[in-house]
């Protein structure tokens, strides 16, 4: 697939940018990866980060990548309320958002909106109560469906806090004239097809499709994943109204 130094992958909770690194130089050579800041802090001081401390460490990475290029936004899971967030702060500068399995809260609202009804109170109590980082098992059986044994263990093992207030926090966006796509994972344990079809409602994107996947198709389907998301690439260079 041609280079594209205009697609920015974000990742999910918990995760880095080593999720997406091998596939996007693989497929789109010429991209970058936008990690979550401080990734090494202890689980005390993450705790004190903000909403605006995400969406400025990303929002650094982008202009660093491409102070004079628009870009399209790869957004995973909860890292979709960070890109919908910069499309206020980088306001002009992206031109596209595709969600892969990604959370969209209506604006005005945040991450916990998303869930079915049956986590949508109790979540946030229990987050402030055990932190973001579930235990072992949970992640290994939510997240890692489908994936070989040592990505598996790799991801388990690397898995990090977040700030409470990545998920509790409300933002507020404006898509006028942004492509959205959506990439709906329908083997998803992490963040479930209600939850996501709540997210396409809310996005009202362009296109939806579907992936026989698990939580992390970049690294279990990645052929797969590379197609649709080239062919909503393309999709995104007609004139959005």
């Amino acid at each position: 697939m041609s280079a594209d130094k205009n697609v920015v992958f974000l990742h999910g909770a918990g995760l880095s940018s080593y999720i997406w690194e091998d596939f996007s130089q693989q497929y789109f050579p010429g991209s970058i990866c936008a990690p979550f800041p401080l990734r090494e802090s202890n689980q005390a001081f993450k705790r004190k980060i903000t909403l605006e401390d995400y969406c400025q460490s990303v929002g650094d990475t982008i202009l660093k990548h491409s102070p004079d290029r628009k870009v399209v936004l790869i957004c995973h899971s909860i890292s979709a309320i960070v890109g919908l967030r910069i499309t206020k702060s980088l306001r002009g500068k992206i031109k596209g958002i595709i969600g892969v399995g990604a959370s969209v809260p209506h604006s005005s609202r945040h991450f916990f909106s998303t869930l079915p009804a049956s986590q949508r109170f109790l979540m946030p109590w229990i987050i402030r109560l055990t932190g973001t980082k579930p235990p072992a098992k949970i992640i290994r059986n939510s997240l890692c469906i489908g994936l070989d044994a040592s990505i598996a263990d790799k991801i388990v093992n690397a898995y990090s806090d977040e700030s409470y207030h990545l998920y509790a926090s409300k933002i507020q966006y404006d898509l006028a004239g942004i492509y959205r796509g959506y990439v709906k994972l329908l083997s998803d344990k992490a963040y479930p097809l209600s939850a996501q079809e709540l997210s396409i409602s809310n996005f009202q994107p362009h296109s939806v499709k579907e992936l026989s996947s698990g939580h992390l198709p970049m690294l279990s389907h990645p052929n797969e994943l590379a197609t649709i998301l080239e062919s909503m690439l393309l999709d995104n260079e007609r004139e959005i109204k």
